[in-house]
C-alpha cells in the first residue's frame, strides 16, 4: 500500500522502516512536539499518523490523506452518541483493516496518548515509544482509566520521553527507560516581544512598571500573592493574560491595579510581553497540576523578560541552576525582585547571554537530534536482547 523507506541515517546506522503515531492532536492544529519529530523522522522513515476519531460517519471509516512526502495522515470516522467500549471496538477494527492492508515486515508504534493503547495493545511491534506529553489527554477518561492504561503501556513501552520535569519525576521509576525531552517553544515567535513588534492597543491605556503572567487563570494561581503584590505596590500594575478554568471572577482579587485581559490569540501574544517590565508566576507550591509552567517560563524567557517564580518544583528544577529565574516565596519578595530589576539592572547581558545559550540548548533540532540518537540506541538494545533471547 505505501513505499517502505530503508531508515538508514546519515552515520549508516537504521531508524524504523514504518512508524505508526498514535496523536491526540490533529496533523492540522497548531505545530505542536507530535508533528515536529514525526516531520523529522519523515527523512527517514514512512509515518502512518493516526488522529483521534471524529463522530460524524454512520458507518466507520478511516479516511486518508497526504500531507507530505513520507507523511499520511489517517482519522477514524465514527457514528456519533456510541459508547466508549463501542469507540474502542471500532477503533480497533479500523486499525487491524489498516495493518492487514499494508502488511508491514517491519514496524513501530509511538504514542503520543496512552488512550490508543486501548484498542492497539494486541500488536507486537518492533519498538514501541510513549512520548508523554503535558497532561493533554488527563480529560480524555476517568482518571483511574487512563492510569491503568499508562501503567500497561509503561510496562510494554522500550523507551519513554516526557516533556517535562513533572512527567518525568511521575514515570522515571515505572520505565528503565525514560528521557527527559522538554516540550519547546517556537522561540523566533516570542523573540518578536524583544522590540520588534507594536504593543497591543489594549494594553497601551496600562501604567507602568507591569507585572505579567501568560497562562491559563486556574486554581494554581497563588490568588491571595496575586493581592498582597497589588495592595504592597498599589502604584504597579499587574496584567494577566489568558483563559480562565475552575474558577469564576468572583474567586480572583478585584484591585484597580490587577488587569484581567482574557484570552489571546497565539499570534497576539508577543505584542502582550512586550509592553511587560517582567514577568510572574505567583504559583501555589502546593499545587500538584504544574505541567505546563516551564513551558511558559521559556516562553516569557524568548520574549526577553526577567521571570520572578514562586519556587514550584517544575520551575526551579529547569531554570534554577543557570539562575534564570528569580526565586519569590512573598509579595516583599516579588516586590524586591521587580525594584532590582528596575533599579539594579538584574536582567543584564549576562543574563541575557545565559538566557540565549538554554535557549539554543533547548532548541527543537536539539531536542529532535536526542530523539534520533535515543532511538537508535533503543532499536540496537531490542536487536541485541532478540537475538541473545
Amino acid at each position: 500500500m505505501f513505499n517502505t523507506l530503508e531508515g538508514r541515517t546519515e552515520d549508516g546506522t537504521f531508524l524504523p522502516s514504518n512508524i505508526i503515531c498514535f496523536s491526540p492532536i490533529r496533523w492540522n492544529q497548531k505545530d505542536q512536539r507530535p508533528q515536529q519529530i514525526m516531520r523529522r523522522l519523515s527523512q527517514y522513515s514512512m509515518v502512518h499518523f493516526i488522529e483521534e476519531p471524529v463522530y460524524d460517519a454512520t458507518e466507520a471509516y478511516l479516511s486518508h490523506t497526504v500531507v507530505a512526502e513520507h507523511i499520511h495522515v489517517f482519522t477514524p470516522h465514527l457514528p456519533g452518541g456510541i459508547s466508549e467500549e463501542k469507540c474502542q471496538t471500532l477503533q480497533r477494527a479500523l486499525l487491524d483493516q489498516f495493518m492487514r492492508d499494508c502488511n508491514f515486515a517491519d514496524y513501530t508504534f509511538w504514542y503520543a496518548t496512552p488512550v490508543a493503547f486501548a484498542y492497539s495493545k494486541h500488536y507486537c511491534p518492533s519498538v514501541i515509544v510513549y512520548d508523554c506529553l503535558e497532561d493533554i489527554w488527563s480529560l480524555k477518561l476517568p482518571a483511574e482509566k487512563l492510569h491503568d492504561l499508562e501503567q500497561q503501556l509503561l510496562d510494554r513501552a522500550d523507551l519513554v520521553f516526557t516533556s517535562s520535569h513533572t512527567q518525568y519525576w511521575n514515570k522515571k521509576d515505572r520505565n528503565n527507560n525514560v528521557h527527559l525531552l522538554p516540550a519547546t517553544i517556537d522561540r523566533a515567535h516570542f523573540d518578536c516581544a524583544r522590540g520588534k513588534v507594536s504593543e497591543a492597543e489594549e494594553q497601551e491605556h496600562i501604567p507602568y512598571p507591569r507585572l505579567g503572567y501568560m497562562g491559563i487563570v486556574d486554581d494554581r494561581l497563588d490568588t491571595q500573592l496575586l493581592a498582597d503584590i497589588a495592595d504592597t505596590r498599589p502604584d504597579w500594575h499587574i496584567v494577566l493574560v489568558g483563559p480562565t478554568a475552575k474558577m469564576n471572577a468572583a474567586q480572583l482579587p478585584q484591585r484597580a491595579n490587577i488587569h484581567y485581559l482574557g484570552n489571546k490569540p497565539y499570534a497576539d501574544l508577543p505584542s502582550y510581553l512586550t509592553g511587560w517590565t517582567a514577568a510572574i508566576m505567583p504559583i501555589q507550591e502546593k499545587s500538584h497540576m504544574t505541567s505546563g509552567l516551564s513551558f511558559k517560563t521559556a516562553e516569557c524567557l524568548a520574549a526577553g523578560l526577567p521571570v520572578i517564580a514562586t519556587p514550584v518544583k517544575a520551575i526551579a528544577a529547569q531554570y534554577e541552576k543557570e539562575n534564570l529565574v528569580m526565586k519569590a516565596n512573598s509579595a516583599a519578595e516579588f516586590v524586591a525582585a521587580t525594584e532590582a530589576i528596575l533599579f539594579d539592572g538584574a536582567a543584564d547581558r549576562s543574563w541575557m547571554e545565559r538566557v540565549n545559550n538554554f535557549l539554543d540548548m533547548s532548541s527543537r533540532d536539539a531536542v529532535t537530534n536526542e530523539i534520533l540518537n535515543r532511538l537508535k540506541e533503543t532499536m540496537q538494545t531490542v536487536a541485541y536482547s532478540e537475538q541473545v533471547a
